[in-house]
């Protein structure tokens, strides 16, 4: 897996979610959306349940963060579909 810093991959990303979130469809937050500054991730998990440990460790998908800067609404992005000629 290559090894991307937020920081430099930024500029691309903004581009990217300004053009998916001005697509027709997407909720308008009249004060606009803020990006956070860093990736976050969500797991894949094989099981559920109470027995079944939580995988800090194991697959995850790559994504950014955006929120609603009146509403709070909060959307993510998998960064692989909005960079996809970057390989993670």
């Amino acid at each position: 897996m290559a090894k991307h810093d937020f920081k430099t991959l930024k500029p691309q990303i903004e581009t990217a979610v300004n053009a998916a979130i001005t697509k027709p469809g997407f909720p308008i937050d009249p004060k606009g959306y803020s990006l956070t500054d860093g990736f976050v991730y969500a797991p894949i998990q094989d099981s559920v349940g109470n027995d079944a440990p939580y995988n800090i460790s194991g697959r995850s998908v790559p994504m950014v963060m955006i929120i609603g800067n009146s509403n709070g609404q909060v959307f993510y992005f998998a960064v692989g579909t909005l960079l996809p000629k970057v390989k993670f």
